[in-house]
């Protein structure tokens, strides 16, 4: 996958490498899997541990700019995780490495139950991500307490935005802190649904057109 320039509602009509490598992964359809990539070309492996719902991997090198990770869906509750969007962990890690690295493309590949990809979330940092992630850094003074720890920031936004939604009735879904990043301008985003698939809005996930 070509690194971001332009971030529209996307649309892949034919399999490329990136997708393929993917896709070959062993077990891709129940444990997590992380790689990097230079602005072009394959993509190298960076996971050292793989569970249904984390990556535990090597940092970026220098050069490598887009980072790219799966939320297998092989448990029907996923649908309910909206597990096509980032989690707060995952905001975390890219907040990381904006602010310590050279990357600055951040893909979530939604994986079903056959090992396929569904679609692509992908996120560009802008400017005011990366000075937003340096501050946090600098917070924390820890490289490794900022790695295993939620910022404060998303932290306080979950808990803001959970309250908000309790007081109108209606239910906090995770999905709302990327979300808020995105309409803040802090990242710009395109949704690549995998022919076949559209993406739900409703199930926050990609579904079978």
């Amino acid at each position: 996958m070509r690194a971001l320039t332009r971030l529209s509602k996307g649309n892949i009509k034919k399999k490329t490498p990136v997708r393929d490598q993917i896709e070959a992964t062993k077990d891709i359809d129940r444990y997590e899997m992380g790689w990097y990539g230079r602005r072009s070309g394959p993509l190298n492996p960076a996971a050292t541990k793989r569970t249904e719902d984390e990556v535990i991997g090597r940092n970026p090198r220098k050069g490598e700019i887009r980072s790219i990770h799966t939320h297998p869906n092989f448990r029907r509750q996923m649908l309910l995780e909206n597990s096509a969007y980032p989690s707060s962990f995952d905001l975390t890690s890219w907040s990381i490495e904006a602010a310590a690295t050279d990357l600055r493309y951040f893909h979530v590949a939604s994986i079903g139950p056959d090992g396929k990809v569904m679609g692509y979330f992908s996120y560009a940092a802008t400017k005011k991500f990366i000075e937003f992630s340096k501050i946090e850094l600098k917070y924390y003074h820890n490289y490794e307490k900022f790695e295993h720890d939620v910022p404060q920031f998303i932290l306080n936004l979950e808990r803001r935005l959970c309250s908000e939604k309790h007081a109108s009735g209606r239910a906090f879904r995770e999905s709302e802190v990327s979300e808020y990043f995105v309409k803040k301008g802090y990242l710009a985003h395109r949704i690549t649904p995998m022919p076949g698939y559209v993406f739900s809005k409703d199930y926050g996930f990609f579904v079978k057109a």
